[in-house]
């Protein structure tokens, strides 16, 4: 019986160290796949998780296209006069900018504040390039740098589409795209290597 439980203790041990979670992020242009860093970025892992989980990114819109640069959304949708607001919102989390990850090509980051580190909430971004000026070890402090969470593994032509679109001033969106992108759901995959 000893030797039994010490084999469910082991089993479950590497199970929890082996344990990658991936986040489907499903727009009308395809699907982009990321693998989320929960033991570099737990905080902000956690708030992506439930956002997806409770569906609060369903319907929301990819409002900003910066060619070259990043493609950004989480934060608004369409409501049902066809006018862009955004969505409900959970309590800010604080910043994990410093955790060794770095704003590289196809990383995914929290967008947060101007200058207030501990204020991303809903809204991402996928870089789409090496943004070094967006790193922590470049800045040296949290309220110019943004949290590394994860990295994009699948669906580069779907972010090829969406990063090439034509784009717009829309109100109080700078570099709004012209055809619009929805964020249709992010599914969350957990899987065991």
């Amino acid at each position: 019986m000893k030797k039994f439980l010490i084999t469910i203790v082991f089993l479950v041990s590497v199970n929890l160290i082996y344990s990658t979670q991936f986040a489907i992020i499903k727009t009308n242009y395809g699907d982009i796949k990321i693998r989320l860093y929960k033991k570099e970025a737990p905080i902000t892992v956690n708030n992506f998780i439930k956002y997806s989980k409770t569906e609060r990114y369903k319907n929301t819109l990819i409002y900003r296209v910066v060619k070259g640069v990043l493609i950004q959304g989480g934060g608004y949708k369409k409501n049902k006069k066809n006018k862009i607001v955004k969505i409900s919102e959970y309590k800010s989390i604080k910043s994990e900018a410093d955790n060794g990850l770095f704003n590289v090509k196809g990383s995914i980051a929290m967008a947060r504040t101007d200058n207030k580190s501990n204020s991303a909430t809903s809204n991402f971004f996928i870089n789409l390039r090496s943004n070094y000026r967006f790193n922590y070890n470049y800045q040296k402090t949290k309220t110019k740098s943004y949290t590394v969470f994860g990295k994009v593994i699948n669906g580069w032509d779907t972010i090829n589409q969406i990063s090439n679109l034509k784009t717009v001033k829309k109100k109080y969106f700078n570099n709004y795209p012209k055809k619009e992108v929805v964020i249709e759901n992010i599914t969350i995959i957990e899987s065991d290597f």
